[in-house]
């Protein structure tokens, strides 16, 4: 048993790197919290489509001017959504069963307003991050990786509105989703919860 520590030793001085070195991984700062997150869409069809390359925001929720965007992008889907059912109602009025170009007319309505609705929703992020990003901007960006996938770290303590952009097959697709981050914690989600969905042009 000696001869074989003996041994053990002098291995350990002339090879100091032939013994098994004990490795440690970095520890998340103190207070802050992980979000990994997978985006995608599930067509009418039941296909899975993820969220390429897209965009991802946190706004930080409370008394800050990120709420104040919360409250903006609410306000607007909730808006767009009534307005599209006024659309869709003309559409499937059985008086103008017989007026194809007019129910068109009211279809390409659809289309640009969906359109235009996420539009203005880029240029309020743009706009934000054009100012000073700790006032108006997200609180933190990331971008989905071609399977959907993100993560972002050292995220401080408190309630988020979640906010990604970006294409899922033929789509060009909305998400809103609000978490909690708690310190030291881990959180995962997944968001398949479309606010809004229009086609490419």
């Amino acid at each position: 048993m000696t001869k074989v520590m003996t041994l053990l030793a002098l291995i350990a001085i002339l090879l100091p790197n032939a013994l098994p070195q004990k490795t440690t991984t970095p520890a998340k700062p103190v207070g802050t919290a992980l979000l990994t997150g997978k985006v995608f869409a599930i067509t009418k069809g039941g296909d899975v489509k993820p969220a390429l390359l897209a965009h991802v925001y946190l706004f930080l929720s409370g008394a800050t001017s990120g709420a104040i965007f919360n409250e903006s992008l609410i306000a607007n889907l909730k808006a767009h959504d009534v307005y599209e059912a006024k659309l869709k109602a003309v559409i499937d009025d059985p008086r103008l069963a017989d007026d194809a170009s007019y129910k068109a007319m009211v279809a390409d309505l659809l289309k640009t307003s969906c359109r235009e609705l996420l539009r203005d929703v880029d240029k309020e992020i743009s706009d934000d991050q054009k100012l000073d990003p700790k006032l108006f901007g997200p609180a933190y960006t990331a971008e989905t990786d071609e399977t959907g996938s993100f993560e972002i770290a050292r995220i401080k303590p408190g309630d988020y509105q979640v906010v990604v952009r970006g294409q899922a097959g033929s789509n060009d697709v909305l998400w809103v989703e609000k978490v909690t981050i708690v310190a030291g914690a881990t959180k995962t989600l997944k968001l398949s919860s479309v606010a809004k969905a229009c086609q490419v042009e």
